[in-house]
C-alpha cells in the first residue's frame, strides 16, 4: 500500500495520461481494423459453407480477425483494471483525485460483459484450470466490443478534459478526422494528440 502511494505521488502525470491515451487509440484503430475485417469476410462469404471452409483467403482474414477481436479485448480488460503503477484508468483517476465513478462503472461493463473473464481464460494471465474447462469459448459480439470502445473513448475524453482543459474537445474533434489515417502508429498518435496543430 505504501509502495502504491509513493508511486501514485511520483508519477509524471502527462506521462500516465499521454500512455493511456494511447492504449486507447490502440483499441480504436483495432476496433477500426476489426470492422473492415468483418466487411472484407462478408464480402467473400457465399451460400456454399463447404467452399467457404475451403477458401484460404476468406480463413486468413477470419483468423486475422480473431488475433484482433481478441487484441481489443486484452486491451480494454487491462484499461478496466485497478491496479497503480500499470496504464490504466484506475491509475489516472486516483492521480487526478477524480472520475471515480465513471471508472468504476467501465469497470463493471468490462466484468459484466465478460472481457476480463476471456482475457484471463483464453488470452492473457492465463489461468490453469486443474481439468480441461467444461465450458466452451466465451464469445464477445463486434457490437459489445463497439460499446466497449465508445466508452472507453468517453472516459478518455473526460479524462483529458480534466488535465488538458477545454483544449481536448477541439484536439479530440481533430484526432476524429485522423482515426482511420493508418500511416502512423496509433500509439504515437493519439500520445501526441495535445500537441497537433491546427
Amino acid at each position: 500500500m505504501a509502495d502504491s502511494r509513493a508511486r501514485l505521488k511520483k508519477t509524471n502525470p502527462e506521462v500516465l495520461i499521454g500512455n493511456l491515451r494511447g492504449e486507447v487509440g490502440e483499441a480504436i484503430t483495432n476496433w477500426i481494423i476489426l470492422r473492415q475485417l468483418i466487411g472484407s469476410a462478408k464480402h467473400l462469404q457465399t451460400d456454399d459453407v463447404l467452399a467457404d471452409m475451403k477458401n484460404e483467403s476468406l480463413a486468413f482474414i477470419n483468423a486475422v480477425r480473431d488475433r484482433i477481436s481478441n487484441d481489443l479485448v486484452l486491451t480494454l480488460a487491462e484499461l478496466s483494471e485497478q491496479k497503480i503503477g500499470q496504464t490504466t484508468f484506475y491509475f489516472a483517476s486516483e492521480k487526478l483525485g477524480t472520475l471515480q465513478d465513471e471508472v468504476l462503472e467501465f469497470r463493471r461493463f468490462i466484468v459484466a460483459n465478460k472481457l476480463k473473464e476471456k482475457r484471463n481464460r483464453e488470452i492473457a494471465h492465463r489461468e490453469q484450470p486443474e481439468e480441461w474447462p467444461q465450458k466452451g469459448d466465451i464469445r464477445i459480439t463486434y457490437a459489445t466490443l463497439t460499446v466497449a470502445v465508445a466508452k472507453a473513448i468517453r472516459l478518455m475524453k473526460k479524462i483529458d478534459s480534466e488535465f488538458l482543459g477545454k483544449e481536448a474537445f477541439v484536439q479530440w474533434q481533430k484526432m476524429r478526422v485522423m482515426r482511420y489515417d493508418l500511416a502512423m502508429p496509433a500509439r504515437a498518435k493519439y500520445l501526441l494528440l495535445p500537441h497537433m496543430a491546427g
